[in-house]
């Protein structure tokens, strides 16, 4: 891996695919940051993995959720 980019290795290993249309597919199922270089090949920044694949985009914790038991409250 070199410091900003998985290399072509780590990406199948990652996503369980040796073709870039496949690892895209996963990729992006995933919600992994990628990108299609004009070789064809799938480029995946490192940052790309630091972030929980679970992330909202919401960068505040939901204190109400603590409130209510993590119950809706109608």
């Amino acid at each position: 891996m070199s410091q900003n980019l998985l290399d072509d290795d780590e990406v199948k290993r990652l996503t369980g695919y040796a073709q870039p249309g496949k690892q895209a597919q996963w990729l992006a199922s995933k919600g992994i940051k990628h990108y299609i270089n004009s070789a064809g090949e799938v480029v995946v920044p490192t940052v790309a993995l630091l972030r929980p694949l679970h992330e909202s985009g919401n960068s505040e914790p939901d204190f109400g959720a603590l409130l209510d038991g993590g119950k809706k409250i109608a």
